[in-house]
């Protein structure tokens, strides 16, 4: 796995249809003792490139880059795949996960050897609640920079996961683009229509909000449904990409975004397809009420 030499085509019959052939290998496989992987069998790689001020645009180029012609390897390989980045801080963070560290390192100094890629990298994974650096051999790595005001921290995979258990069993979660409501909200909750006129003044209010509902040094959970996660402190400068959107919309735009106390006391969640932001909680339903951003109510409970 994670080897050019692992790969094989496979010649398809014009005359069958292609999911029941691969269906087919899938439980030939199976009874061989192969299993189908999980989110637990992959490690996450962390690779970290500096950039001087006024160096921002070239940075975020080099980090696409890199996302698309890793991306590609890993696939190809079938040794994972690329979770994506973000930039702020004088640095650019681009996450993998991976089944083979040693062979997905390799490819990332491959690709930047063919593509000549500029720049010295640093690479590592999570090693509980900190990171471990692979390269340069000894070197420290902070994910975040030290004395770097950053809002938006990446939560580590194991993080992720359990705040998703919890919301898929908790709320019930079942993500759908016509069945509405996609999850059942803590009682008491409120449902309004989004509208999408307000955009900066949501922004603006929420994150008024979240310092309003929190204390110095407390974070939130910013989720966004299959995506990067990220721990938040509204009092430090948000972290925005190459849209100028925020790392994780208040508006939902293409998928759902939640907002969410640590000890889920409240939470903000965002629905693209009925175009709604549920809140719960009884301290942030008040506080949105005296903003007079939310006035079409869907559903009360």
């Amino acid at each position: 796995m994670g080897r050019e030499e692992d790969v094989r085509e496979m010649r398809v019959s014009r005359f069958k249809r292609l999911g029941v052939q691969i269906l087919r290998l899938v439980e030939k496989f199976e009874r061989q003792g192969y299993r189908e992987l999980d989110d637990t069998d992959y490690k996450e790689l962390v690779v970290q490139f500096p950039y001087a001020e006024g160096q921002a645009e070239a940075a975020l180029e080099r980090r696409h880059m890199m996302e698309e012609m890793i991306d590609e390897g890993l696939l190809h390989t079938g040794n994972g795949y690329c979770e994506g980045g973000d930039i702020g801080g004088n640095t650019t963070n681009i996450f993998y996960h991976v089944l083979d560290v040693e062979a997905a390192v390799s490819l990332i100094f491959e690709g930047m050897k063919e593509h000549d890629v500029r720049g010295e990298p640093i690479i590592a994974v999570p090693e509980g609640e900190t990171y471990t650096g692979l390269y340069p051999e000894g070197a420290t790595f902070d994910l975040i920079g030290e004395g770097k005001p950053w809002s938006w921290i990446p939560m580590t995979q194991a993080e992720d996961e359990k705040v998703w258990h919890v919301i898929d069993q908790q709320f019930q979660f079942s993500p759908s683009t016509t069945m509405f409501p996609s999850f059942y909200a803590p009682s008491p909750f409120i449902t309004y229509e989004v509208d999408y006129e307000k955009r900066e003044e949501m922004e603006r209010e929420l994150r008024r909000i979240l310092t309003e509902l929190t204390v110095e040094g407390e974070r939130v959970m910013a989720l966004d449904w299959n995506h990067q996660g990220y721990w938040i402190d509204p009092r430090h400068p948000f972290l925005r990409n190459e849209e100028g959107d925020w790392m994780i919309p208040a508006v939902p735009d293409g998928d759902y975004s939640f907002f969410i106390a640590r000890d889920f006391r409240w939470g903000y969640l965002g629905h693209p397809w009925e175009g709604s932001i549920t809140l719960f909680g009884e301290d942030l339903i008040s506080a949105f009420q005296g903003t007079g951003i939310f006035t079409k109510e869907i559903r009360r409970g």
